[in-house]
């Protein structure tokens, strides 16, 4: 029964401890990739043809940048993709994670998708870890973190010709006509780029 209680006592002498630790640690911000000084999120979702069945979303954030802001030393994107239908000819493929950790990025204009004259943001190193049911369909390598650089050239090219604006705004298929679609019911993209001023 003494040993009992003595345990207690320590336990319970403890706890205080092991809360203010948890909360210094929860208090602490984590920038694994240093401050970001641009951020974006965005989404596509389709229901009509030719593209049902289609769908992405994720955010990503580029950091680490130069005195121009319009290039820099690191980045994080996490994307979840699915295709249920074959839209566009693409082989059909279930949801899978995007996991790119970017080493070097820019902004430029004539990237893939955007308007003429808009510039976007470029992934130039890294490397890319698939997860989840749709990477095996479609034969990627799973649960391995892999150089993205070989990919883009080989049907992935998102991977360092992001299709993201490289100027803060909201956008819509009215001002990217994302896969040459028009704004229309059942279809819907929308992208959200904020820079972040030091």
């Amino acid at each position: 029964m003494l040993m009992q209680s003595r345990s207690t006592i320590k336990l319970a002498a403890c706890v205080p401890l092991i809360l203010l630790a948890f909360a210094l640690f929860t208090a602490t911000p984590v920038r694994a990739y240093g401050p970001a000084q641009w951020q974006v999120a965005f989404s596509f979702t389709c229901s009509a043809q030719p593209c049902a069945g289609l769908g992405f979303w994720g955010w990503c954030d580029f950091g680490g940048s130069a005195a121009d802001g319009h290039s820099g030393t690191s980045g994080d994107c996490q994307i979840a993709n699915y295709n249920f239908n074959g839209a566009f000819g693409i082989p059909v493929f279930g949801t899978f994670h995007i996991s790119q950790d970017i080493q070097s990025w820019h902004i430029a204009t004539g990237a893939l998708g955007l308007p003429p004259g808009m510039p976007g943001f470029f992934a130039d190193s890294g490397t890319v870890v698939f997860t989840g049911p749709g990477a095996g369909d479609l034969g990627l390598p799973t649960n391995t973190r892999i150089n993205f650089l070989p990919l883009c050239s080989h049907g992935l090219f998102f991977l360092c010709d992001t299709g993201i604006p490289g100027v803060a705004g909201h956008f819509t298929l009215s001002t990217i006509p994302l896969f040459g679609l028009s704004q229309q019911p059942g279809v819907n993209y929308q992208v959200q780029v904020s820079h972040i001023l030091s």
